[in-house]
């Protein structure tokens, strides 16, 4: 009880010192990112997409999920 009450108080103090320097609390993603690849490897890439009949993007997506 006394951990949960430490833990309210701290994350109030957290809220307000991000309010006060105007910080968001929880960073929000658009889900855009820029990659910058070699050209071959933009079109060995594309390919594979192609082949697949998905988007780039889509390949590029599951890649990345799939290394987590």
């Amino acid at each position: 009880k006394k951990l949960k009450k430490e833990g309210e108080a701290s994350l109030k103090v957290f809220l307000d010192f991000a309010k006060e320097k105007n910080i968001e609390p929880e960073k929000k993603f658009s889900g855009r990112l820029v990659l910058r690849l070699d050209p071959r490897t933009h079109q060995k890439y594309r390919l594979k997409a192609s082949s697949r009949n998905i988007s780039l993007n889509q390949l590029l997506g599951e890649a990345l999920e799939n290394a987590l």
